[in-house]
C-alpha cells in the first residue's frame, strides 16, 4: 500500500510524491497560501477529441472560461483596491502581477460595468477584455444604438466598435 504523503515526506532534493493538486503542500508553501486545486485540476484536464463536434464543445467551453476568468481577475482587482492598505494597490499591479496599470484598470472597469448590470445578463459579450471595455465604455445612447445595429456580439472586434 502507497504511503500517504505529509509535509515530513519531503526532502529540500526530492520532488513531491504526489500529482499536483494534493491536500499536502512542501514546505516551500506556506499553507495559508496552499489551494486545493483538485477540481480545477479536473475542469482543466485535457479531454480526448475525435470528432468536429467534440472539438467545437470543448474549444467553446475554453473559449467561455477565458472570459469568466477576466471578469473574475476584475473584480479580486477591485477587492485589493479597496481592502489593502493606501499605496498598496499600484505597487501591487505594477511590480507583482503580469500585467500594468492600464490592463489592471480595463479589468477593473469591465467587471464593475458586468456587475453593476449595464447589459441585460443573457447578452453574449466578446471573449477579449478589451473588446468588452470598449462596450462599456460607450455612452448610453451609443449604446443603445450598438444595440439597435447588432453591434453587442461575441464576435465583435474593437473597430467595429
Amino acid at each position: 500500500m502507497a504511503k500517504k504523503p505529509t509535509a515530513s515526506s519531503f526532502d529540500d532534493d526530492d520532488e513531491p510524491a504526489f500529482t499536483p493538486g494534493a491536500l499536502v503542500a512542501p514546505p516551500s508553501v506556506p499553507s495559508s497560501q496552499h489551494r486545493d486545486r483538485r477540481g480545477i485540476n479536473i475542469l482543466d484536464a485535457h479531454v480526448d477529441c475525435f470528432s468536429k463536434t467534440e472539438f467545437v464543445r470543448e474549444i467553446g467551453r475554453l473559449w467561455g472560461d477565458a472570459q469568466d476568468r477576466f471578469i473574475e481577475i476584475g473584480r479580486y482587482l477591485l477587492e485589493a483596491k479597496d481592502r489593502l492598505g493606501h499605496g498598496e494597490f499600484l505597487p501591487l499591479v505594477e511590480q507583482e502581477l503580469p500585467f500594468g496599470a492600464r490592463v489592471a484598470n480595463k479589468l477593473m472597469v469591465v467587471a464593475r460595468a458586468l456587475d453593476d448590470g449595464i447589459f441585460p445578463r443573457d447578452v453574449q459579450l466578446p471573449p477579449s477584455y478589451s473588446t468588452v471595455y470598449e462596450l462599456v465604455s460607450l455612452k448610453p445612447a451609443e449604446r443603445d444604438r450598438a444595440f439597435a445595429e447588432n453591434v453587442i456580439r461575441p464576435d465583435v472586434t474593437r473597430e467595429a466598435i
